[in-house]
C-alpha cells in the first residue's frame, strides 16, 4: 500500500526531504516498509513514466529503535542504475500532541552578493531545521526562491508546533539562507540557531553566519546578513472535540443513495 510521496528536488544527488510521514507504530507488529527512489522526469503520477534509481527495504521498529540517529540502508537498483554507494537514511521521532500554532513572516537585510554577473545579486531562499539526537538535522520547511534580492521577504508560513519542534519551545532550530543555483549546486550564505522561546521572547533581527567565511577572515568577519523576525505569533486552536465540549451544537441530514450502479 503507498503511504505517500516526497515532493520532488532539482539536480541533486543528496537530497534532504522536507516531506514527513506520520505512521502509528505498533510494538507488538512488525511493519514492514519500502522505500523507492525515482528519477523524476516530468510531472506525470504515473511511477512508470520516470527513472526507478532503486528500492530500500526494512521494519519501522528498525527505525524507531535508532532513536533518532537515523537508520541508513543502501539503496538496490537494477541494472543501468545499480550504485552500490547510494543510500538512503531514514530518521523516526515520537510525535507530541499540540494545539499550538507558530506563525512566521521572515526577511533578510544585506546578504552576500553570490551572483556576480549581471545585477550583482543572490537568489535567496530558506530552511528550517530542528535539531534532532545525535546531531542529526530534520528539514522542517523550505520558502520559495526570491530572485535577484539581497533583503527578501519571504511569505508568510504557519507551522504546528508538533511538526516544528515537537511541541518542545526550547528545541533548536536551524535557519539557513542559501543562493539558489539551477544546477542545484546551492551556494550557502548563512546561517543562525534559535527557538521558539527566544523568537517569541522578540529577537527582531537574528545575524546570519558563514562558518567557512568567517574562519578565513576572522576578527574583519561580521555577518553574511541579517535575519528579520517580522512577525512570530502564537495560537492554540482548538480540535473538533473542543467545539462538542464547549456546548456547540450540530444539525445534519444523512442520505443513503441505493442507486445499484453503486454495487453491493
Amino acid at each position: 500500500v503507498v503511504v505517500d510521496r516526497t515532493e520532488t528536488i532539482d539536480n541533486t544527488l543528496d537530497p534532504v526531504f522536507e516531506k514527513k510521514f506520520v505512521l502509528q507504530f505498533r510494538f507488538e507488529e512488525r511493519q514492514l516498509l519500502k522505500f523507492e527512489v525515482y528519477d523524476s522526469d516530468g510531472p506525470s503520477p504515473r511511477l512508470a513514466d520516470h527513472d526507478y534509481i532503486g528500492v530500500a527495504e526494512c521494519s519501522l521498529g528498525e527505525v524507531v529503535s535508532q532513536q533518532g540517529r537515523g537508520l541508513t540502508s543502501k539503496l538496490e537498483g537494477e541494472g543501468s542504475s545499480r550504485n552500490d554507494r547510494q543510500t538512503i537514511t531514514v530518521v523516526a521521532e515520537e510525535l507530541l500532541t499540540s494545539r499550538e500554532v507558530l506563525g512566521l513572516e521572515l526577511g533578510a537585510r544585506g546578504l552576500d552578493r553570490k551572483n556576480w554577473w549581471g545585477w550583482g545579486s543572490s537568489d535567496p531562499f530558506l530552511t528550517v531545521s530542528r535539531a534532532g539526537e545525535h546531531g542529526v538535522w530534520v528539514v522542517v520547511h523550505r520558502s520559495e526562491v526570491i530572485k535577484a534580492n539581497t533583503s527578501p521577504s519571504w511569505p508568510a508560513a504557519t507551522f504546528s508546533m508538533t511538526s516544528l519542534c515537537n511541541a518542545d519551545h526550547h528545541r533548536t532550530l536551524r535557519f539557513s539562507v542559501d543562493d539558489w543555483e539551477a544546477s542545484g549546486s546551492h551556494q550557502h550564505i548563512g546561517e543562525v540557531d534559535t527557538c521558539v522561546a527566544e523568537l517569541l521572547d522578540g529577537r527582531a533581527e537574528l545575524p546570519l553566519v558563514n562558518g567557512k567565511k568567517k574562519q578565513k577572515q576572522g576578527e574583519k568577519y561580521k555577518n553574511s546578513g541579517v535575519l528579520l523576525v517580522h512577525k512570530c505569533s502564537l495560537e492554540v486552536r482548538p480540535t473538533f472535540l473542543d467545539y462538542i465540549s464547549g456546548g456547540t451544537e450540530l444539525s445534519f441530514t444523512v442520505a443513503i443513495d441505493f442507486t445499484a450502479s453503486n454495487g453491493s
